[in-house]
């Protein structure tokens, strides 16, 4: 559920440092041969600090109202209880320490997109923050 992997998480920085899977994922990203890297779900500052050291490394933020997210959440139904979760329910988690930095994050971002739109109108947003990236390296 998403309160287990919020709870683990949070113990698992406690345990090991808020950089802990920064640390991780730089690794691997350094590690990896392929062209592109995309890291999914950054919520803390921490979680940037490694990447920020990465070479070409460049932070997107894609973001959603909290009522279209809502929806989006209980259709795709990726975690235990997601479907079935009340709009209360959902507020709750989005005041969650994992959650409650990543506006400020997105401030920091070189690129927004607001997925608002079809699948189509994202994509089209995607490949025009990919083209900027392209055309600065």
């Amino acid at each position: 559920s998403r309160e287990n992997l919020i709870a683990f998480s949070e113990m698992t920085r406690k345990g090991f440092g808020e950089d802990l899977y920064a640390k991780v994922i730089a690794g691997d990203s350094q590690d990896d041969t392929s062209q592109l890297v995309v890291v999914d779900g950054i919520r803390r500052e921490a979680d940037i600090s490694e990447l920020r050291k990465l070479e070409n490394f460049h932070l997107v933020y894609v973001t959603a109202p909290a009522e279209m997210r809502y929806k989006r959440m209980q259709t795709r139904g990726e975690n235990v209880g997601e479907a079935e979760m009340s709009w209360e329910g959902f507020m709750e988690e989005e005041n969650a320490s994992t959650e409650v930095a990543i506006p400020k994050l997105g401030a920091e971002a070189e690129h927004r997109i607001d997925n608002i739109g079809t699948f189509e109108e994202f994509h089209m947003q995607l490949e025009s923050v990919m083209d900027k990236i392209s055309n600065q390296e």
